[in-house]
């Protein structure tokens, strides 16, 4: 078996970049239709997972603590919020 060139390319697409990926994708559907007011998928993609994960990480004091499905619904909820709030057309 041949060894990966890059291990940065087998882990991203193996891991959050497939995610990344899939949302964007999901998006740029969207944008097509008039539902986003925004130009680059990725880009909105990589902005509504930060808005998700970064107060994850924090509520869950970096993964030390598990967070119940409330919680969990309420960051989830409260970032795409925000992001619609940002995207979502006039």
């Amino acid at each position: 078996m041949a060894r990966p060139a890059c291990i940065w390319a087998v882990v991203t697409e193996a891991g959050p970049h497939r995610l990344s990926q899939a949302l964007a994708d999901r998006l740029a559907r969207l944008i097509l239709v008039g539902r986003l007011r925004t130009t680059d998928p990725e880009l909105a993609a990589a902005q509504l997972l930060a808005l998700l994960i970064g107060p994850l990480e924090a509520r869950s004091r970096m993964g030390t603590r598990l967070l119940g499905d409330d919680e969990l619904r309420e960051a989830s909820r409260t970032a795409v919020d925000t992001f619609l709030r940002a995207f979502w057309p006039l």
